[in-house]
């Protein structure tokens, strides 16, 4: 029989329980969401405030990981600078020294990244088609106003004002007479 002291459904007096660190990941998902030339990963750290780098690279590429480094109390990040269309493999890393086997690294399962191909926006409007087309119509019309123009001021020719001013004679308006082709007398 048992002494009742060590039944277990009555703790014990000990020494206190001392925490572990998890044995588990130490990172959660990484979340990343792309923009026109940046990514912004998101994460969850479980472990204690270290040295967080972000690394990536161009996927199927023989480069070297880029890394940067990310305050250890940061849970995100943003990576800028990324060349539209391509797509970049990239995770979280965090490198623990250990006092016997050297550093201990934790990181993320690696994530894609495409960034999206931007059109070039800046369409110059003089090279398109339709503009060049409305802008030689409207010299055209211009031209043939001007030419219009210049034929009706140059027709020159016969104004009726002296038919219009026999026409309707004023009798108080009357011509000079010279009967005998001398000057009056003064």
């Amino acid at each position: 029989p048992r002494p009742a002291s060590s039944s277990p459904l009555t703790p014990s007096p000990g020494p206190p329980v001392q925490k572990a660190r998890p044995t588990g990941p130490v990172f959660g998902p990484l979340n990343a969401t792309a923009f026109e030339d940046s990514a912004l990963l998101s994460w969850e750290y479980y472990g204690p405030p270290r040295n967080i780098f972000v690394e990536y690279a161009v996927e199927h590429s023989k480069e070297e990981w880029t890394r940067e480094a990310v305050n250890g109390s940061a849970r995100s990040h943003t990576i800028k600078g990324l060349k539209p269309g391509a797509s970049y493999k990239v995770r979280v890393v965090t490198r623990v020294p250990q006092a016997d086997s050297g550093v201990l690294v934790h990181s993320t399962d690696e994530e894609l990244v495409s960034v999206p191909a931007v059109a070039n926006r800046q369409v110059d409007i003089a090279t398109q088609g339709w503009f060049i087309g409305l802008m030689c119509a409207i010299a055209l019309l211009i031209l043939v106003l001007l030419i219009v123009c210049f034929i009706k001021r140059n027709k020159g020719g016969k104004y009726p004002v002296k038919e219009k001013e026999e026409a309707h004679q004023d009798p108080e308006v009357q011509p000079m007479k010279e009967d005998d082709g001398t000057f009056g007398e003064y």
